[in-house]
């Protein structure tokens, strides 16, 4: 990112209510990672042992280092300015609009954009290159669609939405306020829906319901939601999915859940508030996942989980038993290992 304004350590420390050491004069020209930090830039770290925050500090290029808290005592002599913060990454963040250029949207109606006499585009709303919005659609206030978004009849954008290039937003789609839709990804694609017919092997069932994502829902770069045979798929306020997730037709997540890349949920589940499911996690139709279920990644859930706790593995156990199974089958592997090793020296 491009630096907007500079900061001095002490202006930095302030905007983020936290105390620093060191010469609060110092300049901060920008924000970056502790591996790649640059002369005069602010750079963080996250590690809980003194001793190896001390072995960063003596190695950054980095003019200042936001730390944790907890270790003030510790590093109160660095060579460099330090501020200390309880979460040294979430301070990064608050300081980052600060100091930071952030992308500039398309503004105004682009007139290379197709769009339906029907629709209704709010006058601050903006409209790439080559977009195409259908008959009915309503955009709200401040909303902003990248080139070449395609928006089909009938859906509706809320305030301060923003849908990058590529995306696809089918028929009588809702989407909330305050959402971020990424490359590439398709709302209310067809549900994945067909029966036996012996005149013709397999019919599809029509899809004629719709998808709903709540407010200040974020979807990522090429990930599909599938709209509902019946009724509506729906994802909750402040949910996150990921890149390259699938979302089953019908299917509810609850408010202020995460999906990781590749996850993949089958058609009519009923997933709760604050879930976590890590990446590739597989999750089968028709199941239930209780409020604040956590998964692994790859893990596999055949039934509906019911208790709030940690769980991996395939079939889904429970996040203690898996790695007791785990443990058990290494020192398995291991004996028999150690067994047939044995009885080739006794052979030679």
């Amino acid at each position: 990112m491009n630096q907007v304004r500079a900061l001095s350590v002490q202006e930095a420390a302030s905007i983020v209510g936290c105390s620093f050491s060191g010469d609060g004069n110092t300049t901060l020209c920008g924000i970056c990672s502790i591996e790649e930090a640059t002369e005069g830039a602010l750079t963080f770290a996250s590690d809980k042992s003194s001793s190896n925050v001390k072995k960063l500090l003596n190695e950054t290029a980095a003019a200042a280092v936001v730390v944790m808290d907890s270790l003030k005592e510790d590093l109160g002599n660095a060579s460099i300015p330090l501020i200390y913060a309880k979460d040294p990454f979430a301070a990064i963040v608050t300081l980052v609009p600060y100091m930071c250029l952030m992308p500039n949207h398309p503004k105004g109606i682009d007139p290379t954009a197709r769009i339906d006499p029907s629709a209704e585009v709010a006058p601050d709303a903006s409209v790439g290159a080559y977009c195409v919005i259908g008959a009915n659609v309503k955009i709200d206030s401040g909303a902003v669609l990248y080139p070449h978004v395609v928006v089909y009849e009938g859906v509706k954008i809320g305030k301060c939405t923003i849908i990058h290039s590529g995306a696809v937003i089918r028929e009588f789609v809702q989407i909330g306020s305050n959402s971020v839709i990424q490359n590439g990804a398709v709302i209310g694609g067809d549900g994945f829906g067909y029966i036996p017919d012996p005149s013709v092997g397999l019919k599809s069932v029509p899809q004629v319901g719709s998808v709903v994502l709540s407010d200040s829902v974020d979807v990522g770069a090429n990930t599909c939601i599938d709209r509902a045979a019946l009724g509506t798929t729906r994802i909750g306020t402040g949910t996150k999915v990921d890149n390259l997730c699938q979302i089953g037709h019908n299917t509810w997540i609850g408010n202020y859940s995460i999906v990781c890349g590749t996850s993949g949920i089958g058609g009519s589940c009923k997933i709760g508030n604050n879930v976590v499911l890590g990446g590739n996690t597989g999750i089968g139709d028709h199941l239930n996942i209780s409020d604040g279920v956590r998964t692994a990644g790859r893990t596999g859930v055949t039934r509906n989980l019911y208790e709030k706790t940690d769980y991996a593995g395939y079939p889904a156990m429970k996040g203690r038993a898996w790695h007791r199974l785990n443990v058990k089958l290494m020192r398995m592997v291991e004996s028999k290992n150690e067994r047939l090793s044995a009885a080739h020296h006794k052979k030679s």
